[in-house]
This record gives structure tokens, C-alpha cells and sequence, in this order.
């Protein structure tokens, strides 16, 4: 009677033993599986390669050593699957932080170069205005100031000076307003900033542009 109990306790240790390579092997290949059942079919087959046959079933009997080791490489690969993705959804939430980091990057580089257009443009219809102004002057001279041949052919070589200035003015706003391509609304009369809504300058502030588009719009 002891000498059985001792074979069954030698057995039941060897298979336990079995059980163990296979799981540490498995640990090793970073293998899974989806329940104790498939695990357990699994070992029966790889056991019986070793020429120990047991009945899955053996092995997850509630209360043995073998259930408490499928149990436990189960729950180990349960934990992994978490762990993974966990990760993945750590390393996506990574990528989506660092793509709104960098439009909001973008964002503000256009935004300052927006205000830096509209700097320029500023600047330019201040340029323009004063060369208006000197060109009215030239061609309206004070009725009581009478001009020698050369100084009347002076004022024609200043006017001519004022007018291509007005046009290489008129170039390089266009320019910079085709730069920002539906930033503005060009009508015949105001150029209005579609983003606030306001009028940058109208006709009336210079008309010298408005002709210039005019005529550039013609077929």
C-alpha cells in the first residue's frame, strides 16, 4: 500500500515537473493561449511525445498541481495582452500629442507670417501715399510759379520716376496678396481683410492701385 502511494506521488511529481519545461519553454517562445482548456490539450499532446500520457482533462482538475500551473501561465499571458496594449494605445496617444504639437507649431509660424504680410503691406501703402502725394504735387504746381523749359522737363522726368515707383509699389502688393491666397477680398472699390471682416484701404486711400488691378484683370 505505501509503495503505491510513494509511485503516485513520484508519478504525479514527474508529470508536474513535465508540465513545468513545457510552460518555461513556452514562456520562452512567447506563446498564448486563449483558455486553460486549449493550454491544457496542448501539454497532454507535447506529454505524450515524451511518452507520458495524460487526459487534458487530468490536468485541469480543480485542486491539482498541474491546474494551478496552467492557471497561473494564463493569467501571466492575460497580464502581457494588457501590458501590450496598454503600450499601443500609449505610444498612439504619443503620436496624436506630438501632430497637434505640431500644428499648433505651424499655426503660430503662419500666424506670424501672416502679421508679417500685413506689416509689409502697411508699410507699402504708407510708401505709396507719400508717392502719390509727391506725384499730385508735380502735376499741380502753384498757378503763381512759372517753370523754365528745363525745370518743366525735370518735373516730367520726376512724374514718369513717380509713376513707375507707384507701379513696382502696386506689383509688390499684389504679389504679397496672391501670397495669401483667400486671406483678402479684392473688389473694385476695398480690399478687405476676410479674416477680421475690416477694410485695409479703399479707393479713395489709393486709387493708382485699384487702376493697376484693373488693368491686369483685363482680357
Amino acid at each position: 500500500m505505501v509503495g503505491l502511494i510513494e509511485n503516485k506521488v513520484s508519478l504525479a511529481n514527474r508529470r508536474a515537473e513535465m508540465v513545468k519545461a513545457i510552460l518555461t519553454e513556452l514562456v520562452k517562445s512567447n506563446s498564448q493561449f486563449k483558455s486553460a482548456r486549449k493550454l491544457s490539450e496542448y501539454l497532454a499532446i507535447k506529454m505524450a511525445e515524451h511518452g507520458e500520457h495524460i487526459d487534458s482533462s487530468t490536468l485541469r482538475r480543480a485542486g491539482s498541481h498541474y491546474k494551478t500551473l496552467i492557471d497561473d501561465y494564463i493569467a501571466a499571458g492575460s497580464s502581457k495582452k494588457v501590458a501590450a496594449k496598454n503600450m499601443k494605445k500609449d505610444l498612439k496617444l504619443r503620436q496624436q500629442n506630438k501632430l497637434i504639437t505640431d500644428l499648433e507649431s505651424k499655426l503660430v509660424e503662419k500666424t506670424a507670417e501672416l502679421a508679417e504680410k500685413e506689416d509689409e503691406i502697411k508699410l507699402l501703402l504708407v510708401d505709396m501715399r507719400e508717392v502719390r502725394s509727391k506725384a499730385v504735387a508735380t502735376m499741380q504746381p502753384p498757378q503763381a510759379e512759372t517753370y523754365t523749359r528745363s525745370e518743366l522737363s525735370e518735373l516730367r522726368s520726376q512724374l514718369k520716376k513717380n509713376e513707375r515707383q507707384l507701379d513696382k509699389a502696386c506689383h509688390v502688393i499684389e504679389t504679397l496678396m496672391n501670397e495669401l491666397d483667400g486671406t483678402y477680398e479684392i473688389t473694385s472699390e476695398k480690399v478687405i481683410d476676410s479674416v477680421t471682416e475690416e477694410e485695409l484701404f479703399n479707393r479713395n486711400d489709393f486709387e493708382s492701385y485699384f487702376s493697376y488691378i484693373s488693368d491686369r484683370r483685363k482680357p
